[in-house]
């Protein structure tokens, strides 16, 4: 009898570790495009969480517990990732899109119940934590994006220095050679060790990278990134201001909202003037490293813009016409400016 999508299906069941998610139930799901491998405990208001590459679910283990005290936490394996089904290939790698993937959170979600809720992402789930707001803005109450680059921003001002510290962006986007390259030696390729990473979940990670399909899936997500991804981006940042949520950028807690006035939680400290969700503002996706100021201006000036005409018959507001100069963090220290200091204290701490 074919399942319907959004209605949760049982999978085969592998012998999963016991030793950590205390009190989450392990579970699997199928949305329309993908079968889902998730867990999911606590009570509250939800709160999904997005893990990174070449990590699975089971990277939350320390924090969902925590969460799951004031939230009902869901952590599932994205789609190409751990124990979650691999999307087909194709030219243009959408089963590996960003678009494919929220579209996958949202359902699993709505099959629990929750037609509503927050989502949390680190590194590359932070491209499907936002693409999903951006899509999705009526599902999406708040958006946390943890250790985030704006691929956009970053391949648009793309220099030497970039391609030096984020080369595996690039290689990875090539065909048949990195699954090779990591595939002779992934203990070699990604380390991780299990007093680091905990036992149990150390094994659900040297499983996923010793496993052809899982490595496929994971590199798949890249090539969609510089590919499919990217002309999705740029067709959304042709227009800013469509989520309407709760911001946390890359370690900095802001309620942003269309007063166009981002606050930062922990301190107080009034931020500069940014909008509801521009989706290329890097001032609002990469508060880690100073913007220049013209860059920064722009980006501003394209939020208020945004957010104007999300006001009832609200003029747009004009914007000074240059171009703005690259980030100074994709530019050689030397020619950088020195920073102002900043007043708002970053919770996570430093970029690693």
């Amino acid at each position: 009898m074919p399942t319907r999508a959004n209605q949760l299906v049982p999978l085969r069941r592998r012998p999963e570790p016991c030793d950590m998610f205390d009190e989450f139930i392990l579970d699997y799901a199928e949305t329309s495009g993908a079968q889902l491998r998730f867990r999911n405990g606590g009570s509250g208001p939800p709160l999904l969480l997005l893990h990174g590459h070449p990590r699975t679910h089971t990277t939350w283990h320390r924090v969902a517990p925590l969460l799951a005290r004031s939230y009902t936490v869901i952590c599932p394996d994205l789609r190409g990732f751990g124990l979650s089904s691999k999307p087909a290939d194709s030219p243009d790698h959408a089963g590996s899109s960003k678009r494919a993937k929220a579209r996958d959170c949202v359902e699993l979600m709505l099959s629990l119940g929750f037609p509503r809720f927050a989502v949390a992402g680190h590194d590359r789930g932070s491209y499907t934590a936002f693409r999903a707001a951006m899509d999705h803005p009526d599902a999406i109450a708040a958006l946390a994006v943890l250790d985030g680059v704006p691929i956009l921003e970053a391949l648009e001002h793309c220099r030497e220095s970039f391609a030096r510290k984020w080369w595996h962006w690039f290689f990875f986007a090539q065909p048949d050679k990195p699954e090779r390259a990591i595939l002779a030696d992934p203990d070699a390729w990604y380390g991780g060790s299990p007093m680091a990473m905990g036992e149990a979940n150390y094994r659900d990670f040297h499983r996923a990278i010793h496993d052809p399909d899982t490595v496929h899936g994971m590199i798949e997500d890249y090539r969609a990134g510089l590919a499919i991804d990217q002309s999705t981006t740029q067709r959304t940042a042709a227009w800013a201001g469509r989520c309407s949520a709760r911001h946390s950028v890359c370690g900095r807690a802001a309620t942003i909202s269309k007063s166009s006035t981002a606050t930062c939680s922990r301190s107080g400290v009034p931020g500069r003037q940014t909008c509801a969700a521009a989706p290329s503002t890097a001032a609002t996706i990469w508060p880690k490293r100073r913007l220049s100021s013209s860059l920064r201006h722009c980006c501003a000036s394209s939020a208020r813009s945004a957010t104007a005409r999300l006001s009832n018959n609200a003029p747009a507001l004009p914007s000074r016409n240059h171009a703005p100069r690259p980030a100074p963090y994709l530019r050689s220290p030397a020619a950088a400016p020195s920073p102002a200091p900043c007043r708002a204290r970053h919770p996570i701490g430093r970029r690693r």
